[in-house]
Formats: structure tokens, sequence, C-alpha cells
């Protein structure tokens, strides 16, 4: 049965140390705390000893899941993410395997059969050329831990070097019912400049395009009250959230799931007991 939504909040990663790689001084892992994308961490090289970390959380936490990113992977890189409850980092709590980044082989079916690569394929990037890409990843189940080791592995990367903009591991809220089919959207913001010449002529700065999703719940059990209370008061309209629409969508979860904050506050509208409804508006973050 596939997953309904997840909400990840509350970001423990914001309070971590961090240890581990080889990092350059003046783009180092601290930058992995702080809201801002475009403070990048970089590695001195690809090499897997070099482009691996672990984060200490202040104390031991619930984790229901995580995201790391933009990363300027490329599609053919992988990583690899590991628990443990001691700083020894003996006891597996947790082991994700080897997952690839977003961004594999192109389904045929979905090119034209003149394409050249229509009967092998062909590697596909980020849709969004003006984005990195980022990683999303929701365990089966919620790890109590404190130490988390990151393993990515991509030595073949033409940059020379992995460029991580942020990393969010958080508590994650997952509803029994999934949000109304037409009460959702995902829209988008051009934040390119524009300016018009007298002659009637456009002049264009290229910007990035932001995404914002929209979701309702008209219907939740009355026991959501006290998840969707915890959200709006701990994450507020500054901090970070992360929104997964399609967990298990993992061929197209990069295009809706995204980094954010709430830019409409929700609301608790009781219904009659024991039922509850909510919405959420959740800008990306750039």
């Amino acid at each position: 049965m596939a997953r309904n939504l997840v909400l990840l909040y509350e970001n423990f990663a914001d309070a971590a140390t961090f240890s581990g790689g080889a990092w350059r001084p003046s783009m180092d892992l601290s930058r992995l705390a702080t809201p801002y994308l475009a403070e990048l961490a970089r590695s001195t090289g690809v090499s897997a000893s070099q482009t691996q970390f672990v984060a200490t959380l202040s104390a031991q936490e619930v984790v229901g899941g995580l995201a790391l990113g933009p990363v300027n992977a490329t599609t053919g890189a992988t990583i690899r993410i590991r628990a443990y409850r001691e700083s020894s980092l003996t006891t597996v709590l947790y082991d994700s395997g080897t997952l690839g980044f977003p961004g594999a082989i192109e389904q045929s079916l979905s090119l034209e059969w003149e394409d050249n690569a229509f009967w092998t394929g062909v590697v596909r990037g980020a849709d969004d050329l003006m984005k990195g890409i980022t990683f999303f990843h929701i365990p089966p189940e919620l790890i109590g831990a404190r130490y988390w080791r990151f393993e990515i592995n991509d030595v073949l990367n033409p940059a020379g070097f992995i460029e991580i903009g942020r990393l969010f591991i958080g508590r994650a809220w997952s509803p029994d019912m999934n949000y109304a089919p037409d009460d959702n959207g995902l829209s988008f913001e051009y934040l390119t400049d524009e300016e018009e010449g007298r002659g009637g002529t456009k002049f264009f700065n290229p910007r990035a395009v932001r995404r914002v999703f929209s979701f309702g719940f008209p219907y939740l059990r009355d026991t959501a009250f006290r998840d969707v209370f915890r959200i709006a008061t701990r994450a507020g309209r500054h901090n970070q959230v992360v929104v997964v629409p399609s967990p298990d969508d993992l061929d197209g979860y990069q295009r809706e799931a995204m980094i954010g904050t709430i830019r409409q506050a929700p609301s608790l509208r009781r219904l009659s007991s024991p039922a509850i409804s909510t919405s959420f508006v959740v800008e990306e973050s750039l």
C-alpha cells in the first residue's frame, strides 16, 4: 500500500555537530545547519573517505525522515545512511543500504522512437537546471538515535568535489488519511526580474522558480489535533519543514518534495467528534 504524505518538522540537525570526511575550512559542514540553501559545504575531493560525515545530534531523538540537499550529485551517485546510539559507531540501529540519488535511466516508453536512446534509455538529470538534486529518505519506522553517518559515493563527479546546502533530520507526521484529491495543488512562482524597454522589448534577469504546495485534509481523526498543533507551533513561519507528497514515488518525488517553510498557518477545524480538518501551504526554500 502506498504511503500517505509525510511532513517533517523540528530539524534536529540545526543543533548538531559534524565530523568526518574532508571539507574546506571556509565551506565546512557547519553550513548544513543553516537554513540558507545557498550556503554550501564543499568537500576537498570526491573519494569516499572525503565525502562522508557524521552528524551528532544534541541528544537521542526519534527521527522520522531525512533530507539532504541541494547536492551537486551526478545521476550515478549513491548514498548510504546509518544510525547509531553510541559515539563509537559500533551498534547499527538503522541502515538504509546503498541508495541512488534522484535521476536515473529514462524509461523508453517516455521517449520518441526516433530518439537515439529509445532502445537503451538515457541518463536523466534534474528537471530544474537552476537547482541541485535533493535527497529525501523516509525510513519504514521511527529511529531513536543520536549519531547519523552519511556516506556519499560520487567519485566520477566532474566538479571534483561534493557540495551540500542543507541537512534535515526531523520528526515526521504522516496522517492516517491522505490529502484530498480536490484540495491540493503544486504551483510555481517565477522570480525572474523583468524590464520593458521604451520600444516594448522585454529584458529578463533569470532567477529560480519557487514551488508552492497546497494540501488539505477534510477529515482526520481527532488524534491528529496534537500533531498539527505541534507542527504549527514548533515550525512557525520561519522554521523549515520538509513535505514529501508521494514517499513511494522514487522516480518522481524530486519534482514534488521540497524543503520549505509554512506560508499559511494551518487551521484546526472541529467537525463532529472525533474528527477534525486542516490545510497547509508550504513554499520552497531557495
